[in-house]
């Protein structure tokens, strides 16, 4: 009896190592989801300011090919001897170019900072998706929700042990965690369901004494003590047996 009550203890505290694990890597996969969803947003902003720079740049792009063409007729008219000014438009419309084309230098700049940022942004979202995954893995091993075949016990290990030699896929450490894994789970399953009859019989049997017919007349008359019933009379065993099935079949 003894040695039934310490294996009652132990599984009780691998019951409760367990759950807590449960419970930290479920707020560890929740942060990291929550990280994941705001880079994703990120990521989309990046997104739509990488299309309004490109936007911009084709802009710029355009209005330079327009001064180069303004600037080559000005040239052709001041070579030709139409042009009665000096070639100070051709000056003016040269420096206009020039600036153009240093905005456009810039905005080049600025949109391959923004791709190398966006570059980033998805290198980290993916490992932090693969990090929500080995979680997710991890906790339905410590549940006993999941159902890992070998080849993805060796997987789970090999992304457990990464400074590690290779793990074959016959490793004898696979299969005997998921053993490990799944006697510990079938014995604190077993033990809550103990608890859970436990605890069904004991609330059965306090409903059954509340209603019998020595404690019957007791409840009645404390009601009545506190002006919810105003008499009654003494119910006999047939009464007693009539109420406690009416009640507790609901």
């Amino acid at each position: 009896m003894a040695k039934k009550g310490g294996n009652d203890e132990t599984l009780r505290e691998e019951l409760k190592v367990l759950l807590q694990a449960q419970t930290e890597w479920t707020e560890e996969v929740e942060r990291l989801s929550e990280q994941r969803d705001v880079m994703m947003q990120k990521a989309q902003g990046s997104e739509a300011a990488l299309d309004s720079e490109r936007q911009a740049i084709d802009d710029l792009e355009r209005e330079c090919h327009s001064l180069e063409l303004r600037c080559c007729n000005a040239k052709e008219e001041a070579a030709s001897g139409r042009m009665s000014t000096n070639d100070s438009d051709v000056v003016r419309m040269q420096e206009e170019l020039n600036e153009l084309r240093r905005q456009v230098e810039q905005e080049q700049q600025r949109q391959n900072q923004e791709e190398q940022q966006e570059a980033k942004e998805r290198a980290t979202r993916a490992r932090v998706d693969e990090q929500c995954m080995l979680l997710r893995a991890l906790l339905d091993m410590v549940t006993g929700t999941g159902k890992l075949s070998k080849t993805s016990a060796v997987q789970l290990l090999q992304q457990l042990w990464k400074k590690g030699p290779e793990i074959p896929e016959d490793h004898p450490d696979a299969w005997s965690l998921l053993a490990q894994q799944a006697e510990r789970h079938g014995a604190a399953r077993r033990e809550l369901l103990e608890c859970c009859n436990q605890e069904l019989r004991r609330r059965q049997r306090s409903a059954y004494e509340l209603l019998d017919e020595e404690f019957l007349p007791l409840l009645l008359g404390a009601l009545k003590g506190e002006g919810i019933v105003e008499a009654f009379e003494r119910p006999d065993a047939a009464c007693a047996q009539r109420l406690s099935s009416e009640l507790l079949k609901r």
